[in-house]
């Protein structure tokens, strides 16, 4: 079975002394023996990324979840609106840029103008 150098990863022969690759000295106690390390060191990476993805989507979906309770009423609000041809107050206009999106909003706030 294939020895490698515990500071480079580099293959070791069977006597040497230093590691040729980074010259290190090497220590019988610092050899691991290749694969099955190797193994647990990625496996523990792919869950710490499985992880920190975890937690971001749960904080974008925890954000995500409550402002639908407002967005999807305005939306509503302003097809009602929009069907009916009643005139949208500015103030929904301005809530509606801060608080669903910016664009909708600039639009409805520029339609004022003509």
């Amino acid at each position: 079975m294939p020895k490698y150098c515990s500071n480079c990863g580099a293959e070791l022969h069977e006597n040497d002394s230093f590691c040729a690759s980074c010259g290190a000295k090497i220590d019988n106690n610092q050899i691991y023996m290749g694969d099955s390390k190797k193994k647990e060191e990625g496996k523990k990476t792919l869950r710490t990324v499985a992880l920190v993805f975890m937690i971001i989507n749960t904080v974008i979906f925890g954000f995500a979840l409550i402002p639908l309770a407002w967005m999807i009423p305005m939306c509503i609000h302003v097809n009602e609106k929009l069907k009916t041809g009643e005139e949208i107050s500015i103030g929904f206009k301005i809530c509606t840029l801060l608080f669903c999106s910016t664009i909708a909003g600039i639009l409805l706030l520029v339609d004022d103008l003509n």
